[in-house]
Parts: structure tokens; sequence; C-alpha cells
């Protein structure tokens, strides 16, 4: 199955997630060193465990959230959920306020919206793909998110240190941009 074949929901979310991850890990690798130095490392170390926590617990809740309440639903709130994290954190981090413990509050908050998304995310393939194509939309799917691991990192070093406001707001504006262009342009694919 040829991505121009896709059925328009994927291929309008395979660019939009491209672009959410690659925003993404322009500045996760690099929240351990912040919360380290805020936080000293040993805080640091826990409070990572606990949002990460937050994130598996939500994922769990994610698949039944995306049976109940819809795949589109989910997946446009998750993402504007991020979007607004991520500029609160944006704000924590800019030149005029700095507050490590509403950035780590945000960092979480997003991660848990990463959480219920991925879910309906994936429900949304099993929706529209017919069995035999799964594996092959999924591999694409993954191999965006691997692109992405490599070309966001990349980008981060370059920025990161001195521009941390800027790429958390870059966040900001392209959450909020996959929100909007989810909420156009999928149509609901959920079961009724």
């Amino acid at each position: 199955m040829r991505i121009r074949d896709w059925d328009r929901n994927l291929k309008v979310r395979l660019f939009g997630e491209a672009l959410m991850n690659t925003t993404f890990w322009m500045f996760f690798p690099f929240m351990a060193i912040y919360f380290a130095e805020s936080f000293g490392k040993e805080t640091a170390s826990v409070l990572l465990i606990v949002s990460q926590v937050f994130s598996v617990v939500a994922n769990l809740l994610g698949g039944y959230c995306a049976d109940m309440f819809g795949r589109k639903r989910m997946m446009v709130l998750s993402a504007y959920g991020q979007g607004a994290a991520f500029f609160i954190f944006a704000l924590a981090s800019s030149p005029w306020w700095s507050s490590p413990l509403v950035g780590f509050l945000c960092f979480t908050f997003a991660g848990i919206c990463g959480a219920f998304y991925w879910p309906a995310s994936q429900a949304m393939v099993a929706d529209v793909v017919p069995e035999k194509d799964r594996s092959h939309v999924f591999a694409v799917f993954y191999t965006s998110v691997n692109v992405s691991v490599v070309i966001g990192p990349t980008i981060g070093g370059l920025f990161y240190a001195n521009h941390r406001f800027a790429l958390l707001l870059a966040a900001a504006c392209s959450c909020f941009a996959m929100a909007t262009l989810l909420a156009k342009q999928l149509r609901e694919t959920a079961p009724l």
C-alpha cells in the first residue's frame, strides 16, 4: 500500500506527527540536565520517574478514552493540551520569568497528553487500514518517529542552551497547529 493510496486521515497525521515529534525531540533530551541543574540530581531523577509513571497510567486510560469518546476527539484534545503545556512551559523559561517547578509540571502534563494521544492514533490506523496493510503503515509511522529522534536533538543541540524559550514556543505552536489541522481535516473513525 503506497502512501498516495492511504486514507486522508493517515496522510494528515503522518505530516503533523512528524512535525510534533521533531519539535518534542528538540528539547526532550535536555530536560534531565535542566531539571538536575534546577532541583539536584536525586530530586530530578525521582521527578522524572514520577512523570513517566503518570504517562504510563495515562497511556492505559488512553485506549479506553479513544473507544469511549472517539479517536479524533482524543487526538485533538491531546494536541491542544500539549500545546498549552508547552506554551506555559515556555513562559516559565522566558527571559521575564523562570520557574523550574512550573516547567516540570508542564513537562509532566505534556507527557500525559501525549500518552492519551498515541492509543487513539494507533486505533485510527486499525480503523482505516485493512489488516494485510497495517504492518506497512505502522512501519512508515515508526520510521517517521525515528527520523524525528535524529533531527530533533540535532536542532535542539544548536538552540536549546541559548534559546530555550523560543524552542518551547515553537513546540507549542506546532502542537496548536497540529490540533487545528486534526480538528479540520480528520473524520471520526471509531466504530459506533
